[in-house]
């Protein structure tokens, strides 16, 4: 029953009680110990536990987090640096020019550019190198800088897209080239297929231009990606703006 008294424990009647023999004295001496030893066990158990909350925690559980931020596209703060990017050289020596450009953008073929190099996934990045003949023999034919942007977003902009020119920038070099650089963004509508391809009709396009006229030729090196992109795209195509230079 729920009160009955535990088999080895007295029931209080001496003369009831036989003598206890060996084993049970054996029993009775041992019992005490064995709830001294548990208690000791509860004891250690508990100081372990309080021992591991309050020591540092390892590093192991951090670094799965910060993988895990890293996997689902929160992680970006928490992340190391990238990665310094590798360059590439284009030149030709024949017409005296040359600039570097990040790996990673594809040589293409484009009718309104002599080189085009663009991003195989994001259609509108690109890096391009236009030069046409011309009978200016420097940009001081054309006017001042402003103008120079002026009449460049007229040239490249689609007519009637809303358009920005966000700045404009002249220096000359070391051999007496004029070079303005012209940062430009304007907004405007993929053609019915790329539409169809993107799923959206529109877009807004971030620039910067590097533009310049020697021996008769015009150079108007372009840069470009989506808005959203040009934080970091335009760091990485700045490059090609950065290094452009005439070797003559």
């Amino acid at each position: 029953s729920i009160g009955s008294k535990h088999p080895l424990q007295p029931s209080g009647s001496d003369e009831a009680m036989p003598a206890a023999s060996h084993s049970e004295r054996r029993l009775r001496v041992r019992g005490p110990l064995q709830i001294c030893a548990v208690l000791g066990l509860c004891l250690t158990a508990l100081q372990q536990a309080v021992q591991l909350f309050l020591s540092p925690r390892q590093p192991e559980p951090i670094v799965q987090r910060r993988q895990l931020l890293a996997g689902s596209g929160l992680g970006i703060l928490s992340m190391a640096p990238s990665a310094a990017l590798a360059y590439e050289t284009y030149s030709d020596p024949n017409v005296g020019y040359e600039f570097k450009f990040p790996t990673g953008p594809q040589k293409s073929t484009n009718k309104g550019y002599d080189v085009f190099l663009r991003d195989i996934i994001e259609p509108l990045e690109f890096i391009g190198l236009k030069i046409t003949q011309t009978e200016r023999k420097s940009l001081d034919d054309v006017g001042s800088p402003q103008e120079v942007a002026e009449k460049l977003l007229k040239d490249i902009v689609p007519a009637g897209a809303p358009q920005e020119i966000i700045s404009v920038n002249s220096k000359t070099d070391d051999l007496g080239h004029r070079i303005d650089t012209v940062e430009f963004a304007y907004q405007w509508k993929f053609d019915e297929g790329l539409a169809r391809q993107l799923g959206r009709k529109k877009f807004q396009l971030h620039c910067k231009a590097l533009i310049s006229v020697t021996r008769n030729k015009q150079f108007l090196l372009q840069i470009a990606s989506e808005e959203n992109r040009w934080e970091y795209r335009g760091d990485d195509y700045q490059v090609a703006i950065d290094t452009f230079k005439f070797s003559y």
